[in-house]
């Protein structure tokens, strides 16, 4: 959808923008794709826009914000505007970086890349520091001002920074894998059981069908305040997309209500059944059940299982008590320690399945940060290993090049 949005508007392109919008439009759900897309697909025209003989425009995109720095011809201004919004997707996509770009359309023709201030004069920009002209090659355009803004994103791992700059693709497969590890990254980067165990004490007590309807009143006020704002559209965009999440998640609570609905009142027919069985039978009945759930206890691995034969043991043995006549206080003591100590024994199950759950989380996150390191190493190595046969070729060439002109 975005990317026949952008060719409508731009005319038809390759798709190479289209790709590159839409990766990073995608961070704001499907309608924030086809609004990247948009962006993305006009950059690729936007290449042979300008007018190269008119006045420069220059102007710099910063993470507060654009500075122009230099406002030439309109046509050339507006040109430099779209460029700077498909830079600030590229920043969106990495989660912010420090990095100003700048961005020169005018008078000498092309694009011009600057990481750096300039100082103008009337034979146009002087860039103080390297400048990169691309012309129409907006492959390369997107390469270097990606690799600029990754320079400034300090909040990302060193060895991620040298492993999106040492990638080798398109400027399609660059967003799409560089989206991609920038999200493994964050995932890795805490481990969400122990976060979840560190502040479970403080969390909120509103339970999910709170959640549900506060956003169904929040979605009321966005439908009536619509402006038609591409701001406006987005918000909605990702609000609806909670909103289902929080309806999925309270259709599967009231769904598991339902289950244990149904288990009271079949536990409820159980003992009614019961209570025509004789002392004695009844008695040796729950007795047997009792200590055949407390002895699988170490043997559960599923933690809401855990809770059902927990639940399950403290009904039986508080029945056994209560169908004693007369117990007094040795046996009221033994059937009270019998409940402490399966309370002992549940809980150390439950903490032996936390313990496993949070040591594979550790693991994993473990292994794919090694996965990262050894990856970034592999590219870096891939391109020594280029430069190094590039220098042998070139050093040939030359060789050859000497001997046929001793020739001549």
């Amino acid at each position: 959808v975005g990317g026949l949005l952008g060719n409508a508007v731009f005319g038809s392109t390759s798709g190479i923008g289209s790709t590159v919008g839409g990766i990073a439009g995608s961070f704001f759900g499907p309608l924030g794709t086809g609004i990247g897309s948009f962006l993305g697909s006009g950059i690729e025209s936007l290449f042979g826009g300008g007018k190269p003989s008119n006045a420069v425009s220059t102007t710099f995109f910063g993470p507060n914000g654009a500075n122009a720095v230099r406002v030439g011809a309109q046509e050339n201004t507006d040109v430099v505007n779209e460029v700077g919004g498909v830079i600030e997707q590229m920043r969106a996509l990495l989660g912010g970086s420090s990095t100003s770009v700048g961005v020169n359309v005018g008078r000498n023709g092309g694009f011009y890349l600057s990481q750096q201030p300039f100082e103008s004069s009337s034979a146009g920009p002087n860039f103080n520091g390297y400048t990169f002209q691309y012309g129409d090659n907006q492959e390369g355009f997107i390469r270097q001002a990606f690799d600029q803004l990754i320079e400034g994103a300090n909040h990302l791992d060193r060895n991620l920074r040298d492993l999106l700059k040492s990638f080798s693709g398109t400027a399609d497969e660059l967003m799409g894998f560089s989206s991609a590890m920038v999200n493994v990254s964050e995932a890795v980067g805490g481990n969400v059981v122990r976060q979840l165990r560190d502040s479970w004490s403080s969390m909120s007590t509103d339970t999910v069908a709170d959640a549900y309807h506060a956003q169904i009143d929040a979605i009321s006020t966005m439908v009536t305040n619509f402006d038609s704002s591409v701001a406006s559209a987005q918000n909605l965009n990702a609000a609806l997309a909670q909103n289902q999440q929080a309806a999925a998640a309270l259709a599967v609570q009231i769904l598991q209500l339902s289950d244990e609905i149904g288990a009271m009142f079949g536990q409820s027919a159980r003992q009614i059944r019961e209570s025509v069985m004789s002392e004695e039978e009844l008695f040796a009945t729950r007795k047997a059940e009792r200590d055949a759930l407390r002895s699988s206890i170490n043997t559960i691995g599923d933690p809401e299982e855990l809770a059902r034969v927990a639940a399950e043991i403290n009904r039986l043995n508080t029945e056994l008590f209560n169908s004693l006549d007369n117990p007094g206080q040795a046996y009221a003591e033994n059937y009270a320690r019998f409940a402490e100590a399966t309370n002992d024994q549940v809980q150390q199950r439950l903490s032996t399945i936390l313990d496993g759950i949070e040591q594979t989380q550790d693991q994993q996150n473990q292994r794919i940060q090694a996965m990262m390191e050894d990856a970034a190493a592999g590219q870096q190595a891939a391109a020594q290993t280029f430069l190094s046969a590039a220098e042998i070729i070139a050093s040939a060439a030359n060789a050859f090049r000497g001997g046929q002109e001793a020739l001549i």
